[in-house]
């Protein structure tokens, strides 16, 4: 036996450490508190008001010290006996609570007390076999991704994890983030994107809770048609904000639930939000600020980042996406004139508004710039931070500065190829111009076209747009790169997202929920870090691109799998096993480095039949050349130009195995 020392060191900034901070010991209840009494502000918040504390302490199998190391800081200490061969065993518990007012005395005594001394009474080794099961529950349906490397499939499951724990189970809302604890709003944008990524990760009750979640908060704003910037977790709103994107993507996101799911009773129980979201396009959202500009076929609003108002491509993209998804919502509801109507709109302002060209006079509809072939960012857009005007002298006509949002026309709207000559040149442009400054793996969301652009620089959405490392620009970037390099059969621009992926894995935080800060007094040190702990721009965007990666997607209502695989750069590997509402499917695709013989394995266990579509890339790959199928299969056709392959085939209700050899 011998004798040694455990030690738990403690590090509190409870809520940013704005406010009135503290750490005491309680010798009595052995118990550390780490205390944010709150502060005054004129603008009156929850988390201002509040009193927050937390109880850190440990079980109650032995003496505790506590040594205060700094302000915020201290160590619990206890001192083991270790027995020979055996092992010693020391529980913690982290308790938080908190009350809507500032400097409560009581919030310990009636909060966080209870949960000690459950603490120190519970079976703990019961309490941990439960959680263990109810966690290995959640991660059941996960995909299980098969990559050369293990780090994604460990941030894939972190990921789905994290944005999990950001969903409200009583209201259906997702948080925004960790900001300074829990940043504890709702913002109807945000809740649509880690809606759909968890529905992608096989948890669309989270998705669905998401939509009530919308139904329930409109009720909330009968002035305005349109939904609020944001809300707070249990509805209420707080910003009015109009953005155009954060109410037109509930059609969109309501359909890509449906194509998931294939629950037709879910549409009927939505169309009421999809109707109204629809509606608010054609001018009935009650707001000056969210408008329709007759003679640019486009529609003016709030953009995604909430702090200008103008025609922006991104917002107008959504609109088209929405749109076009509600007419293909009420036919399947027997709805056909809104249908027709709402097909036309969408028509007029993709047609007119969006893929129209644009002379630097400004007098002709249209967001793609005559001179260079690429889109602009936006129409009549206001230098007026927060305001909309028609005042000419505060008009920027066409805005050429470069946003990550405008690459929202493949990535996830779909609604262009990525090679697509215009939308290309647009990325082309954001990836020198958005590039952080000594590293290019990292982006920031927006850029004047040149460092020399003043009057660009009048619209600039705020300083840590232009200037702060964001992962939603850096991973929306990475997206784009994957579907380009699917399209082209390109293996540098394969290379160049894994790398962007790479780079960001890498600077997770040993959480995963956040990145590690840069190194100081490197170029990407001075940048800061904004939007990097969000659960949207962080989390919700990491799962998206890992199963982008994957390219394998069910559509439930067509009884479809869509698989689309890429072997990139030097993997000589790559597969993804998953369940979906037809059954359990895997596959693996390798090709031994160094050499040209590509395998595709698939196997499926299926509820019913099922058509299975096939499109493989194959950078570098030159022909062909011998091509095996068992069960025999017919050739597929191969297009030399973009190095894929496409065949089909029926899978049959129950088990199948399939493995296709070419190259």
């Amino acid at each position: 036996a011998s004798t040694a020392m455990f030690g738990l060191y403690v590090q509190a900034e409870v809520n940013g450490g704005i406010g009135e901070p503290g750490l005491s010991w309680h010798d009595e209840d052995r118990t550390l508190l780490a205390i944010n009494r709150g502060h005054g502000h004129v603008n009156r918040k929850l988390a201002r008001d509040a009193t927050v504390e937390f109880a850190i302490a440990l079980d109650d199998r032995g003496d505790v010290q506590c040594e205060p190391t700094g302000p915020n800081e201290a160590i619990l200490l206890r001192k083991l006996e270790l027995p020979a061969g055996g092992a010693v065993t020391v529980d913690v518990l982290v308790s938080g609570a908190f009350t809507g007012w500032r400097g409560d005395p009581g919030t310990f005594e009636h909060w966080l007390k209870p949960a000690l001394q459950w603490f120190r009474a519970a079976d703990l080794d019961t309490v941990e076999q439960i959680s263990a099961q109810e966690w290995d529950t959640f991660i059941e349906p996960l995909p299980s991704l098969h990559f050369p490397k293990p780090t994604y499939a460990v941030s894939l499951r972190r990921s789905v994890l994290a944005a999990a724990l950001h969903a409200d189970e009583q209201w259906g809302a997702i948080a925004s983030g960790f900001d300074r604890g829990l940043s504890a709003y709702c913002w109807p944008r945000e809740a649509l994107w880690v809606g759909q990524a968890m529905d992608r990760a096989g948890h669309p009750e989270i998705g669905r809770k998401v939509f009530q979640w919308l139904a329930a908060v409109k009720g909330q704003t009968h002035a305005y048609s349109y939904w609020f910037q944001k809300y707070t977790i249990d509805g209420q709103p707080e910003w009015e904000t109009p953005a155009i994107d954060q109410t037109v993507m509930i059609p969109w996101s309501v359909e890509q639930h449906y194509r998931r799911t294939g629950d037709l009773d879910f549409v009927v129980s939505a169309w009421p939000i999809v109707e109204r979201a629809a509606q608010v396009c054609s001018g009935t959202s009650g707001h000056p600020g969210l408008r329709w500009i007759e003679e640019l076929s486009l529609i003016s609003s709030a953009g995604i980042w909430d702090s200008r108002f103008g025609c922006f491509l991104y917002s107008n993209a959504a609109a088209v996406a929405g749109l076009h998804a509600a007419a293909r919502l009420a036919r399947l509801l027997d709805r056909e004139e809104l249908a027709d109507r709402w097909e036309a709109l969408a028509t007029r302002i993709w047609e007119v508004g969006i893929l129209g060209e644009s002379a630097a006079d400004g007098m002709d509809p249209g967001l793609v710039d005559h001179a260079t072939g690429r889109f602009l960012e936006a129409r009549r857009l206001s230098t007026l931070k927060g305001w909309w005007t028609e005042i000419p002298e505060r008009i920027i006509e066409r805005s050429q500065s470069l946003d990550i949002s405008m690459l929202g026309l493949v990535m996830p709207f779909h609604l262009l190829p990525a090679a697509d000559p215009r939308i290309r040149k647009t990325a082309e442009a954001i990836y020198r111009q958005n590039a952080i400054a000594g590293d290019a793996n990292f982006f920031v969301r927006w850029a004047p076209e040149t460092q020399t652009s003043n009057l660009d620089r009048n619209g600039l959405p705020t300083e840590s747009h232009a200037q702060a490392l964001s992962s939603l620009a850096t991973l929306w970037m990475a997206r784009y790169l994957i579907q380009l390099g699917r399209e082209t059969g390109e293996g540098r621009i394969w290379n160049l997202a894994l790398s962007i992926l790479d780079a960001m894995l890498a600077r997770l935080g040993p959480l995963g929920i956040s990145l590690r800060a840069p190194a100081r007094g490197s170029d990407l040190g001075r940048t800061g870090g904004d939007g990097t702990s969000g659960v949207w721009e962080l989390q919700g965007m990491l799962i998206e691109t890992m199963l982008d990666l994957t390219g394998l997607d069910y559509d439930a209502p067509d009884r479809r799998i869509e698989l689309d695989p890429t072997l990139a750069g030097a993997w000589p590997h790559i597969g993804l096993s998953r369940k979906f509402p037809c059954g359990e499917i895997s596959y693996r695709l390798e090709r031994p480095i160094g050499a040209t013989v590509h395998r595709l394995t698939f196997q499926a266990n299926l509820l019913h039949p099922v058509t299975l579509n096939i499109a493989v890339t194959c950078p570098g790959l030159a022909q062909l050349g011998p091509w095996h199928s068992e069960p025999k299969i017919p050739a597929p056709r191969y297009l030399l130009a973009s190095s894929r392959l496409k065949w089909s085939v029926e899978l049959p209700e129950g088990e199948s195995s399939w493995v296709w050899t070419w190259g």
